[in-house]
């Protein structure tokens, strides 16, 4: 039974996702609430029989849901807000602005005062934000299109959208970047770093300053990849890290060279991006933008640590409300991941990614986070999630994801976790379908398949599931009709018809008397069901 669960809930191998693919279907079906009941009764099942194995589940899950949910806005850049492509854009010149001026560059002198003239009136405001924010993104685009650079006539096209008085200093932007093979990578960092900054809300959330937050952002996307999962979760991001070179730009191939380098555990897929059509590798001549992209790579990584006042145990733990178990519990997340990918450990890497997650959760949006929010519904604690409280629910994602809670993180024990449908698996109340109490968290697996011909495979396997628990004598006699009932009362009447603290079957005594009692119809229970016999609560 155990093995099952855990099969479920973290797949047959690294790279199956097919729960989370599950609970992402039910949630754009509009059933939000049966995905959420349906990971609480799972992992809490887990939990009473293994809590290791209970809290790798919930970390797993949640972690996967961040990840997903960030992939869904990089690969879909309309759901991200013009406020934080503005910032990430924004962001990265001022990253950009020291690096141009420096000797990595070789630009003539008046084409770096044009350049960081455009740059400073772009930082202060004014010039038209959202119409550079297009350029820069459209012209990334068109040099991925055209092995890594701009024609003339698209440098033309593009400088074009902004006004006369902005034109040269835009131009001589991309044109620069064009010429040393970056201008693709620029474009996937803000689509990258924008992404980040939505997740949260608002990017200005993350830090005080603009290599703050990028650092953090980029910390978040190692930590995320760091999941032998991300190939499933990531494929967006996966994407734009490859293409133009970004992840070398970014200098990721060399932070974390298990994971992102050429012979580490994503290197294979990015060259695979990298080398498809529109994978924008620059065509120059002598290895120019290989070099240029490693020394740009190699200045950003000493930027960051600067920024983020990294020492050899990492950055300081300052972040207010978390504890240093939760630092050191996402710590030995990161550690346990990457070390199935070759990474030795290095405490102060560690530390850092760790430190730069903590900001990334502590900030997560109330009602931002897709399904990841949805997951959190079934895992803290239900008052807080419903309250809408931001407060409440990045708390709950620091205690889910570092471990600190276990698999009923920031739960009150099953009653907690299970939502509405709680009351009817308290003690008082007895199991619904389970011989003995102590195990009475897995009689909340319910079926809620309302959409049958989608969702027919989902419901024989769970018949299979609760077959297989009355081979090993844990379920009571009528276990099916109860299972049967409960699928077809919860679809037929739109949701659990009880009140909180009285079990479904004892409040609808008459209909499921009624409904035992009743033969199938070509093969549905539809005809089981009683209306004049089913009461309301009042």
């Amino acid at each position: 039974m155990k093995a099952k669960l855990e099969e479920t809930l973290l797949g047959k191998d690294d790279q199956d996702t097919r729960f989370l693919d599950y609970i992402q279907d039910l949630k754009a079906q509009g059933l939000g609430h049966a995905a959420q009941t349906e990971m609480s009764s799972l992992i809490q099942s887990l939990t009473l029989l293994d809590p290791e194995k209970g809290k790798l589940a919930a970390q797993t899950i949640q972690k996967d849901a961040l990840t997903a949910d960030l992939n869904e806005l990089v690969g879909d850049p309309g759901k991200v807000s013009e406020a934080n492509k503005d910032l990430a854009t924004k962001d990265l010149f001022g990253l950009l602005k020291g690096i141009i001026k420096s000797e990595t560059f070789d630009v003539p002198r008046r084409t770096v005062e044009t350049i960081d003239k455009f740059m400073n009136e772009f930082l202060a405001g004014k010039t038209d934000s959202k119409k550079v924010v297009e350029a820069i993104t459209e012209a990334a685009d068109a040099a991925n299109a055209n092995g890594g650079k701009l024609s003339q006539a698209d440098l033309d096209r593009f400088s074009a959208y902004v006004p006369v008085k902005d034109r040269e200093g835009l131009s001589g932007l991309l044109g620069t970047l064009s010429t040393n093979g970056v201008l693709g990578s620029l474009g996937g960092g803000v689509s990258l770093f924008s992404g980040v900054y939505q997740l949260v809300g608002e990017g200005g959330k993350l830090a005080d300053s603009p290599t703050e937050r990028l650092a953090v952002a980029k910390d978040f996307i190692s930590f995320a990849g760091a999941s032998s999962h991300f190939i499933r979760t990531g494929d967006a991001i996966m994407e734009t890290l490859g293409k133009g070179g970004l992840v070398q730009t970014l200098g990721l191939d060399k932070s974390l060279p298990e994971i992102w380098g050429k012979q580490g555990l994503w290197g294979g897929e990015i060259e695979k991006v990298q080398t498809a059509p529109g994978g924008g590798l620059p065509e120059i001549p002598g290895g120019v933008a290989d070099e240029f992209r490693s020394q740009m790579g190699t200045e950003i990584n000493r930027i960051f640590a600067d920024a983020q006042g990294s020492t050899p145990d990492g950055p300081p733990k300052s972040a207010p409300g978390v504890s240093d178990d939760m630092y050191d519990g996402i710590a030995k997340m990161f550690d346990d991941e990457a070390a199935k990918a070759g990474a030795a450990s290095d405490p102060s890497r560690s530390a850092k990614i760790a430190g730069s997650t903590v900001k990334v959760l502590g900030a997560l949006a109330d009602g931002a986070a897709g399904v990841a929010d949805l997951v959190l519904g079934a895992l803290t604690i239900k008052s807080g999630v419903e309250s809408g409280s931001a407060l409440t629910k990045a708390q709950g994602a620091l205690q889910v994801v570092s471990g600190v809670a276990g698999g009923a993180a920031g739960a009150i024990g099953i009653a907690g976790l299970f939502g509405t449908l709680a009351p009817a698996l308290s003690a008082a109340s007895g199991p619904l379908f389970l011989v003995g109490a102590a195990l009475a968290g897995i009689g909340a697996i319910i079926g809620f398949f309302v959409d049958h011909e989608k969702k027919q495979k989902a419901t024989d396997a769970e018949g299979q599931w609760f077959k297989d628990l009355a081979n090993d004598g844990l379920l009571q006699d009528d276990w099916g009709d109860k299972v049967e009932y409960a699928r077809y009362s919860i679809h037929h009447y739109g949701g659990r018809i009880a009140p909180e603290d009285v079990s479904l079957y004892e409040f609808q005594q008459d209909e499921w008397d009624h409904f035992r009692n009743t033969p199938q119809e070509d093969g549905s229970s539809s005809n089981r069901l009683n209306e004049d016999l089913h009461k309301e609560v009042a």
